[in-house]
C-alpha cells in the first residue's frame, strides 16, 4: 500500500470516511479548471500549487478561522514546558492536548505549520527555542512528514530535543477514525500522554512553568 494511501486511510478511516477532511494534496496543478480528484476536493487551484502541499481543516473546527497563509506558521497557544507542532486537522487535537496537559502543570506552547512546502523555518526555529524540546504530532506517517521537515530543519539551525508523533514505520490499519487516531496516538489523550511521558524521562516534565 502506498504513503498516499496509508495517510488517507489514517485521515478518514475506511469503514467511516468523514466529509471535508483532506488528505495531503501531493500532485502538482495550477490548472483551474483540473478535474483530479484532489483539486475537486480542494476547490481552488490556489491551495495545490506545485510547490507544496497543502493541509485543511476538518469542516467544523473550532479552530477553522485559523488556517495560517501559505508558508506561514501560526503560533495557536503559549507555554514555556515543551513546543508542540502539528499541521492539518490534527491541530485542534494538540490544542485539546495543551489543555490536558496545563490541568498538569504542564504549559504548551502549540505551532501550526499549514503547509510543509514552503516551510516557516524562522517561526520553527522561533518556537523551538522557546522551550528547547519539541513534540512534532502529525496524522500521517512520520516519514518523510512533518515530522521529518522539522527535524531537517532544527538539526541545521537549532539543535533541539525532539520527539516525533504520527503514524511510525508500520502497516495501515481499517477502522473508524477514533479507533485509527486511537490505534496510533493520535487522540489528544494519547498525545498528552506521550508528551508527558517524554517530558518525565528527561526530568524536564513542568520545569519552566514551576520556574522562579
Amino acid at each position: 500500500m502506498s504513503a498516499h494511501a496509508l495517510g488517507w486511510q489514517l485521515s478518514h478511516g475506511v469503514a467511516q470516511p468523514f466529509a471535508g477532511e483532506m488528505p495531503v494534496i501531493r500532485h502538482a496543478c495550477d490548472n483551474a479548471s483540473c478535474q483530479r480528484p484532489a483539486c475537486l476536493l480542494a476547490g481552488t487551484a490556489a491551495e495545490n500549487a506545485a510547490d507544496y502541499q497543502a493541509r485543511r481543516w476538518r469542516t467544523g473546527s473550532p479552530l477553522a478561522d485559523i488556517r495560517g497563509a501559505r508558508g506561514r506558521a501560526v503560533a495557536v497557544r503559549d507555554g514555556g514546558d515543551v513546543t508542540l507542532i502539528s499541521t492539518g486537522a490534527q491541530t485542534p487535537r494538540v490544542v485539546d492536548a495543551a489543555d490536558l496537559l496545563a490541568a498538569r502543570g504542564i504549559q504548551a506552547h502549540v505551532l501550526h505549520v499549514p503547509t510543509l512546502k514552503p516551510l516557516d523555518v524562522p517561526a520553527i526555529v522561533a518556537a523551538a527555542d522557546r522551550t528547547r524540546i519539541v513534540v512534532t504530532v502529525e496524522e500521517g506517517t512520520v516519514i518523510g512528514g512533518l515530522g521529518g521537515a522539522v527535524a531537517e530543519t532544527l538539526s541545521e539551525y537549532s539543535p533541539t530535543v525532539l520527539k516525533r508523533l504520527g503514524m511510525q514505520d508500520v502497516y495501515g490499519e481499517s477502522a473508524t477514525n477514533s479507533e485509527l487516531l486511537e490505534l496510533y496516538g493520535l487522540s489528544a489523550a494519547r498525545v498528552a500522554d506521550q508528551v508527558q511521558a517524554f517530558l518525565e524521562t528527561r526530568g524536564t516534565a513542568g520545569h519552566a512553568s514551576h520556574a522562579g
